[in-house]
């Protein structure tokens, strides 16, 4: 993984984060009209499927190097445990903590 792979992972974490704001406790129904609402939830769960295909064999996330870096781990791993499909008690999160 090179530095720009990391700079989209980042990105990619960071729009979760806000994402949830943003959707806030009801949904997001009150916060964006359901157009945007489908968009948003269709680039997250783009973005959570490529975050899953550069997963490492160990159970977590690098920089490219083979070998998992628990900085870049624990990124992931905090979208992961975000996404409503799947939450802590997922295993690919639990292999991430393990890393981790």
């Amino acid at each position: 993984m090179n530095r720009s792979v990391i700079v989209w992972i980042s990105i990619l974490v960071l729009t979760v984060c806000f994402a949830d704001r943003c959707l806030g406790d009801s949904g997001g129904y009150d916060a964006i009209d359901a157009e945007h609402l489908t968009k948003a939830r269709e680039l997250i769960d783009n973005g959570v499927a490529y975050l899953l295909t550069q997963r490492e064999e160990n159970g977590g996330w690098s920089a490219g190097r083979g070998q998992a870096v628990p900085a870049i781990t624990s990124m992931v791993l905090k979208t992961l445990v975000q996404h409503p499909d799947y939450g802590p008690d997922h295993p690919v999160v639990q292999a991430g903590f393990e890393v981790v």
